[in-house]
């Protein structure tokens, strides 16, 4: 992902460089379903929009057709993704993944979005969950940083469902004003340091562990 060949490497491959910065910010609206190589499924674009390099913000047309997928038939590298429409959810085919940057994710109140490509968190970012939404994450995710990932419910309180381990998950996570549903052992990063964080609102209970997260009241 966003590397360069190199004639020293026997076969096909790339060189990752995962030091180099995120490029300027670019706005792109999807509104179709199906290949993300796909032009017509860029709301009229007259060419692709950047599909590695961090620069593409993409957003989810609310006109986006209810349950729509946007499927990777190879790796993206995008700064962030505002998913406005029903039931939008990411696919992906072997060995392609989502790389995710800065600006992280944000869904709609009451409407769920599921991610079932391979998460890669490439910086510190945010995930705001509308009022009453919910994330699914159906794939694993990892981070090449080890800055904070904030998943934070706005309004009603959300769900974030955890449906696969994540054992290269290894930045800080802080979960805040959300029902998390773990599905699967560790599936907010390993059982080590750094461990994620779940703030709740809890009155009576003290905190307790499980899978390497620590529960505490959100005080």
């Amino acid at each position: 992902m966003n590397g360069s060949t190199a004639d020293w490497i026997e076969g096909a491959g790339y060189v990752v460089v995962t030091e180099l910065p995120e490029g300027s910010r670019t706005d792109v609206t999807w509104n179709g379903t199906g290949s993300v190589q796909t032009l017509a499924n860029w709301n009229g674009a007259s060419e692709l929009p950047a599909l590695n390099g961090a620069t593409s913000y993409v957003t989810v047309a609310e006109n986006t057709a209810d349950n729509s997928a946007m499927h990777l038939d190879r790796s993206v590298w995008f700064k962030g993704m505002d998913v406005r429409s029903v039931g939008f959810q990411t696919t992906a085919d072997a060995g392609c993944s989502f790389w995710l940057g800065s600006l992280g994710l944000a869904t709609p109140a009451s409407q769920t979005f599921r991610i079932g490509a391979p998460l890669m968190l490439t910086a510190e970012q945010e995930w705001a969950i509308g009022s009453g939404g919910q994330i699914v994450v159906d794939a694993a995710v990892s981070s090449l940083t080890a800055d904070e990932t904030r998943i934070l419910g706005t309004g009603s309180v959300g769900i974030l469902e955890l449906n696969v381990a994540a054992p290269h998950w290894g930045a800080p996570v802080v979960v805040s004003n959300l029902n998390v549903q773990f599905n699967a052992a560790h599936a907010l990063g390993p059982k080590v340091a750094p461990f994620a964080t779940i703030y709740h609102h809890a009155t009576g209970m003290s905190p307790t562990y499980a899978d390497g997260v620590t529960i505490d009241r959100n005080l």
